[in-house]
């Protein structure tokens, strides 16, 4: 009985320990990317290989995207507006016609922006912008 009884008591300061609530680490959110929050200016384009710079339909072609997840494209020189969502380098844009742009960033520093862009036809663009 004496044997069954401290089995019993093992058990169950071990059951006690395995409940112990570990303290979780606080949440870090990734800071935004730089090209958040600016406007960017078509600088060339490259589609099937060839690279050519912006025709005068698409030289004020330009893209911004906001911090509250909304985005103003012109393309062709029409201007649409929309909301994005982001995981990584990849951008889903939803136009407010419900159009759909898939982006990938592929290089972002201060004074140039790089994405590849695969529009509603699933043409693959990519596309250079500077500030």
């Amino acid at each position: 009985m004496r044997k069954y009884l401290i089995v019993c008591i093992s058990i169950f300061s071990l059951a006690m320990q395995a409940q112990t609530q570990v303290k979780s680490q606080p949440k870090q959110i990734a800071p935004a990317p730089t090209y958040i929050g600016k406007m960017w200016k078509i600088n060339s384009i490259e589609e099937f290989g060839v690279v050519k710079k912006p025709s005068t339909k698409t030289k004020n072609d330009m893209l911004q995207l906001n911090a509250g997840n909304s985005f103003v494209i012109r393309m062709d020189s029409v201007e649409v507006t929309g909301k994005y969502t982001r995981s990584g380098k990849s951008l889903v844009l939803k136009t407010e016609n419900a159009q759909m742009y898939y982006l990938t960033v592929l290089k972002d520093i201060a004074d140039t922006l790089i994405i590849q862009c695969k529009n509603p036809d699933l043409i693959t663009s990519t596309l250079k912008y500077t500030p």
